[in-house]
């Protein structure tokens, strides 16, 4: 009987929380492992996703390819892992994306 108390509590301190746009266990990139290290930057990445997928469900043809060509060249530009820097691209970025 304590087993199955203990199982449960035991999952929920395991799981990590997300916050950001992508799994951090995967994170590899130096942009990636700040974002994940930073719960401002975790929660200005999710904003910016959030933004861009809703964004990219409404447009189709040449603007949704344009949109995620700009999407994939934002990603390749980003700052080397510098905090601050990251903040700016993702405040720039939410501006850009949003309505």
């Amino acid at each position: 009987m304590k087993l199955r108390f203990l199982v449960p509590t035991g999952v929920l301190i395991v799981s990590p929380v997300q916050a950001q746009s992508f799994d951090c266990r995967y994170a590899a990139s130096p942009n990636e492992i700040t974002i994940c290290g930073d719960v401002r930057l975790g929660a200005l990445d999710e904003r910016m996703s959030r933004l861009y997928f809703r964004l990219r469900s409404r447009l189709f043809g040449p603007d949704g390819v344009r949109l995620e060509r700009s999407q994939a060249a934002w990603l390749r530009a980003r700052c080397g892992g510098n905090r601050f820097c990251l903040e700016s691209a993702h405040l720039d970025r939410i501006a850009e994306l949003s309505p």
